[in-house]
């Protein structure tokens, strides 16, 4: 997670350099997986203006107790089995760390989270207790739509209906971008 996180800070440091001296919103996004640093480095980055998720990881200890219930004690071998990868055990203290984490981060952004209602990796309402615990926190919940935006029981996105969710839900971010810019105080 710390490694993402740096990733991340290299990313938005070039970004910024490339675009010094222009006038635009700067805002980060994360999915899945890298919503919740994303989220941690948005709220920590004062060059971040407002923070879109999609989809997030907002506890990675909820997400590795769904992903392998065998986690914890794996961690007392060599390796954590995680969906295709094996972890390292030494990336347990960081989960519960980025976890306290996030339900403590001071709240002094606006975020916006865009998720499936029918997500079967990461439960809307996951999203739901984060955002009802935020006031500057707005929820979009997407219908008929799984992880990512598969239509439910299509996890590799390969039917005509996730096609559709995926525009749907790439029109509705775009939405959400433009009326972020509306409001944008520059």
């Amino acid at each position: 997670l710390s490694g993402i996180t740096l990733d991340i800070a290299a990313a938005w440091s070039f970004m910024l350099g490339l675009y010094e001296g222009s006038e635009a919103m700067r805002l980060i996004s994360g999915n899945s997986f890298g919503g919740g640093v994303s989220y941690l480095f948005g709220m920590h980055t004062p060059s971040v203006e407002h923070i879109f998720l999609t989809s997030p990881v907002l506890s990675y200890v909820g997400d590795f107790d769904r992903v392998n219930p065998k986690w914890k004690t794996e961690a007392q071998g060599n390796h954590i089995s995680y969906v295709h990868l094996s972890l390292s055990p030494l990336l347990v203290p960081e989960v519960y760390l980025f976890d306290k984490m996030i339900v403590d981060c001071p709240e002094v952004k606006d975020v916006t989270v865009l998720h499936g209602l029918a997500d079967t990796d990461v439960p809307f309402e996951e999203s739901l207790r984060f955002c009802k615990k935020r006031s500057r926190c707005t929820l979009i919940g997407l219908e008929d739509m799984d992880h990512c935006w598969a239509a439910p029981g299509d996890p590799l996105r390969q039917t005509p209906q996730s096609l559709q969710n995926q525009h749907i839900a790439s029109d509705k971010f775009i939405e959400l971008i433009e009326r972020a810019l509306e409001t944008w105080n520059r």
